[in-house]
Protein backbone atom coordinates (compact mmCIF):
# COMPACT_ATOMS: atom_id res chain seq x y z
CA UNK A 1 0.00 0.00 0.00
CA UNK A 2 2.67 2.63 1.09
CA UNK A 3 4.63 1.56 -2.57
CA UNK A 4 1.04 2.26 -3.87
CA UNK A 5 1.08 5.40 -2.66
CA UNK A 6 4.20 6.74 -3.72
CA UNK A 7 3.98 5.79 -6.91
CA UNK A 8 0.92 7.84 -6.81
CA UNK A 9 2.52 10.91 -5.52
CA UNK A 10 5.57 10.26 -8.42
CA UNK A 11 2.69 10.28 -10.91
CA UNK A 12 1.14 13.40 -9.87
CA UNK A 13 3.84 14.89 -9.77
CA UNK A 14 5.33 14.25 -12.65
CA UNK A 15 2.43 15.80 -14.38
CA UNK A 16 2.28 18.94 -12.22
CA UNK A 17 5.84 19.45 -13.41
CA UNK A 18 4.77 18.66 -17.24
CA UNK A 19 2.07 20.84 -17.11
CA UNK A 20 3.38 24.00 -15.60
CA UNK A 21 6.76 23.29 -18.47
CA UNK A 22 3.72 23.20 -20.74
CA UNK A 23 2.23 27.13 -19.83
CA UNK A 24 5.77 27.76 -19.27
CA UNK A 25 5.97 26.87 -23.17
CA UNK A 26 2.67 28.81 -23.81
CA UNK A 27 3.78 32.01 -21.99
CA UNK A 28 6.68 31.98 -23.38
CA UNK A 29 5.66 32.16 -27.32
CA UNK A 30 2.68 33.97 -26.32
CA UNK A 31 4.76 37.29 -25.16
CA UNK A 32 7.48 36.49 -27.91
CA UNK A 33 5.12 36.75 -30.26
CA UNK A 34 3.05 39.48 -29.68
CA UNK A 35 4.80 43.35 -31.06
CA UNK A 36 6.17 45.89 -28.61
CA UNK A 37 3.79 48.98 -29.82
CA UNK A 38 6.11 52.24 -30.56
CA UNK A 39 5.03 55.53 -29.23
CA UNK A 40 2.78 57.37 -31.62
CA UNK A 41 3.16 60.17 -33.48
CA UNK A 42 1.81 63.49 -32.80
CA UNK A 43 1.37 66.14 -35.41
CA UNK A 44 1.26 69.96 -35.12
CA UNK A 45 -0.69 72.14 -37.82
CA UNK A 46 -0.76 75.24 -38.07
CA UNK A 47 -4.38 76.21 -39.98
CA UNK A 48 -5.68 79.61 -41.57
CA UNK A 49 -9.41 79.88 -41.60
CA UNK A 50 -10.74 78.83 -38.37
CA UNK A 51 -12.97 81.50 -36.50
CA UNK A 52 -15.74 79.30 -35.18
CA UNK A 53 -16.53 76.20 -32.94
CA UNK A 54 -18.59 74.76 -35.93
CA UNK A 55 -15.51 75.57 -38.33
CA UNK A 56 -13.18 73.82 -35.88
CA UNK A 57 -16.00 71.10 -35.36
CA UNK A 58 -16.35 70.63 -39.23
CA UNK A 59 -12.75 70.00 -39.14
CA UNK A 60 -12.29 67.48 -36.46
CA UNK A 61 -14.77 65.17 -38.25
CA UNK A 62 -13.19 64.86 -41.11
CA UNK A 63 -9.17 64.69 -39.09
CA UNK A 64 -10.62 61.62 -36.78
CA UNK A 65 -11.72 59.91 -40.21
CA UNK A 66 -8.48 59.40 -41.19
CA UNK A 67 -7.01 55.88 -40.57
CA UNK A 68 -4.63 55.95 -37.06
CA UNK A 69 -5.73 59.64 -35.78
CA UNK A 70 -6.36 59.05 -32.53
CA UNK A 71 -7.26 62.35 -31.01
CA UNK A 72 -7.52 65.87 -32.47
CA UNK A 73 -7.29 69.00 -30.28
CA UNK A 74 -8.29 72.85 -32.18
CA UNK A 75 -6.77 75.62 -30.79
CA UNK A 76 -9.36 78.42 -32.28
CA UNK A 77 -7.21 81.69 -30.64
CA UNK A 78 -4.31 80.28 -32.42
CA UNK A 79 -5.10 77.93 -35.14
CA UNK A 80 -3.21 75.18 -33.79
CA UNK A 81 -4.49 71.60 -34.64
CA UNK A 82 -2.60 68.78 -32.98
CA UNK A 83 -3.49 65.50 -33.77
CA UNK A 84 -2.18 61.83 -31.79
CA UNK A 85 -1.98 59.09 -34.49
CA UNK A 86 -1.42 55.20 -33.22
CA UNK A 87 1.96 53.57 -34.78
CA UNK A 88 2.32 52.46 -38.37
CA UNK A 89 -0.20 54.76 -39.31
CA UNK A 90 0.97 56.79 -42.63
CA UNK A 91 -0.18 60.38 -42.84
CA UNK A 92 1.73 61.98 -45.59
CA UNK A 93 2.17 65.82 -45.31
CA UNK A 94 -0.14 65.76 -48.58
CA UNK A 95 -2.74 64.13 -47.42
CA UNK A 96 -3.29 66.00 -43.96
CA UNK A 97 -2.85 69.33 -46.52
CA UNK A 98 -5.44 68.12 -48.47
CA UNK A 99 -7.69 66.81 -45.99
CA UNK A 100 -7.55 70.75 -44.54
CA UNK A 101 -8.42 71.96 -47.56
CA UNK A 102 -10.99 69.91 -47.92
CA UNK A 103 -12.62 70.96 -45.04
CA UNK A 104 -12.06 74.89 -46.09
CA UNK A 105 -8.85 75.65 -44.82
CA UNK A 106 -5.58 75.90 -45.21
CA UNK A 107 -2.14 74.56 -43.46
CA UNK A 108 0.84 76.67 -43.13
CA UNK A 109 3.43 74.80 -41.17
CA UNK A 110 3.68 71.13 -40.33
CA UNK A 111 5.54 69.78 -37.42
CA UNK A 112 5.86 66.13 -36.11
CA UNK A 113 7.30 64.59 -32.92
CA UNK A 114 6.89 61.72 -30.44
CA UNK A 115 3.56 62.08 -29.06
CA UNK A 116 3.81 63.67 -25.20
CA UNK A 117 7.57 65.63 -26.70
CA UNK A 118 7.14 69.25 -27.85
CA UNK A 119 7.01 69.45 -31.72
CA UNK A 120 10.24 68.97 -33.26
CA UNK A 121 10.38 71.93 -35.18
CA UNK A 122 10.62 70.67 -38.50
CA UNK A 123 8.99 72.56 -41.03
CA UNK A 124 7.66 71.31 -44.54
CA UNK A 125 9.53 72.81 -47.26
CA UNK A 126 8.52 75.61 -49.64
CA UNK A 127 5.58 76.64 -46.51
CA UNK A 128 5.99 79.93 -44.89
CA UNK A 129 5.58 79.99 -41.14
CA UNK A 130 2.26 81.82 -40.62
CA UNK A 131 3.23 85.72 -39.91
CA UNK A 132 6.26 85.10 -41.83
CA UNK A 133 7.05 86.66 -44.71
CA UNK A 134 7.51 84.96 -48.41
CA UNK A 135 10.92 85.81 -48.31
CA UNK A 136 12.03 83.61 -45.55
Amino acid sequence: MLRTGISGIALALLFSASAHAGQADVHRSATATVPVPAAPQRIALQVTGLSCPLCAYGLEKKLKALEGVERVAIDLKTGQVVLDVGDGAALSDARLRNVVKEAGFAVTDIKRSTAGAAPSGKRTPGVPRSGASSGE
